[in-house]
């Protein structure tokens, strides 16, 4: 997620809002737990901090031979994480206006925490567009 110029209260809560969910996803990504599991403890922490999740499409899912496929952390799909698989995680909540704020990032499932495989930037700190050039915060 980025902005142009100076977020406003209401954007940067709507950052953090979606970085509490997509933390406590990451903590759950690991080989023995379950995509619906995954799914219904960010739901559940969404539901408990008043953060509104869009969840239509689940959290994320399998990548391999397309871009989209199996596993689906979502509440129905009970596939139990096993190490060596990549998961594209997609959390996306709602922003002040109702526009949808997502964050995307893939991992690779180990025993323990899982290996971020995606970024070029740390996005843990909501990005700052300044001007209309090259100029970036």
């Amino acid at each position: 997620m980025m902005v142009v110029g100076s977020p406003t209260p209401q954007q940067a809560q709507s950052f953090s809002d979606n970085l509490v969910l997509k933390n406590t996803a990451v903590e759950l990504l690991k080989a023995g737990n379950s995509c619906s599991q995954v799914f219904n403890q960010v739901k559940e922490t969404a539901q408990i901090n008043g953060i509104s999740l869009w969840e239509e499409a689940g959290i994320g899912n399998g990548i391999g031979t397309s871009e989209r496929e199996a596993p689906y952390l979502n509440q129905t799909d009970q596939t139990v994480l096993q190490e060596g698989m990549v998961i594209v995680l997609s959390v996306c909540t709602y922003g002040p206006e109702r526009e949808i704020i997502c964050s995307k990032d893939t991992y690779e499932i180990t025993s323990g925490e899982p290996r971020l495989l995606s970024w070029y930037k740390n996005w843990d700190k909501l990005y700052k567009l300044f001007g209309n050039t090259a100029r970036h915060g």
